[in-house]
């Protein structure tokens, strides 16, 4: 039985990939082979794409944070009868 055989090749803006089968005694056929290229990892700029994304998730995770702490912060009030609602 031949095995088959994935090889990859991960570049910054590119993707290869080539499908072998493995024959007897080290011998290989190649059965399809291809690339896909990507844009540039920098917008017109010239700022790193991952950076621009990373500072897009921080300040969401901040803006979810402070939202989640006022949220916590008004059940502590709530659980001690503290603000306009308390009697």
């Amino acid at each position: 039985m031949s095995k088959k055989i994935l090889s990859l090749d991960l570049g910054i803006t590119s993707l290869g990939y080539s499908v072998l089968d493995e024959k007897e005694n080290d011998r290989y056929l190649l059965l399809d082979y291809g690339v896909n290229m990507f844009d540039a990892p920098y917008d017109k700029e010239g700022n790193s794409k991952k950076l621009l994304h990373s500072k897009s998730i921080s300040t969401s995770n901040l803006y979810n944070l402070r939202k989640k702490r006022k949220k916590e912060l008004a059940k502590l009030f709530e659980d001690f009868k503290l603000g306009k609602n308390s009697s």
